[in-house]
């Protein structure tokens, strides 16, 4: 049986800091966005940023990928044309997998250690797609990503994971996990504590 991964409350704090902060450079906190839309409004702040779109020869979804590439300011978002599409029209887990790239690897800054391809993957159970992360550095950008889309709205109580899914393009799944997260008082008092003790510096 293989080890579940999980984050300590410190870090996942931290992420879901510095997955606020850059929700807040992008909207307020009660909007929602496509992360196609998200991704253009960074690149026009950055002009070495871009995206390109690959063509594919069918739509087999648990084989469609998006990935981000970092060479020193240059920062290329590399995806599958219908993903991209899909993602465009709205389709949930398509944004969830852009999330992933934009708001877990490049937000938290997981290339610097890492040359790589970092490839969002779904694997399939038999009844359905999933999203198995294999290591830590891949749990903690699926909560970057859906700290990214849903920001404060996990806190709130009277919104359900499916409300909160839909409402933000995202993932209902990693919703539920991240609204137990967010909750805690022990990730509270995390969350408390980093928000005093740091404050961003924008060069």
């Amino acid at each position: 049986m293989s080890r579940r991964l999980s984050l300590s409350t410190n870090r996942a704090a931290e992420i879901y800091h510095e997955s606020l902060w850059l929700r807040r450079e992008l909207c307020s906190d009660s909007q929602s966005f496509k992360m196609t839309d998200a991704w253009g409004e960074i690149c026009n702040q950055n002009p070495t940023w871009k995206t390109k779109i690959l063509p594919v020869d069918q739509e087999n979804d648990h084989e469609l990928k998006a990935n981000i590439l970092v060479f020193d300011d240059h920062v290329t978002l590399r995806a599958d044309e219908i993903l991209f599409e899909k993602a465009d029209r709205g389709c949930k887990i398509a944004n969830f997998i852009f999330a992933h790239e934009i708001g877990g690897h490049l937000n938290l800054d997981h290339h610097k250690n890492s040359s790589k391809l970092k490839h969002f993957q779904l694997f399939s159970n038999g009844s359905q797609m999933c999203n198995l992360p294999p290591n830590l550095e891949e749990v903690e950008a699926n909560f970057g990503g859906v700290f990214l889309q849903a920001g404060i709205a996990l806190e709130r109580t009277d919104l359900s994971a499916l409300d909160i899914a839909n409402r933000f393009y995202t993932d209902v799944l990693y919703v539920e996990k991240a609204q137990k997260m967010v909750r805690l008082d022990v990730f509270k008092r995390a969350l408390h504590t980093r928000r005093n003790k740091y404050q961003r510096v924008i060069l």
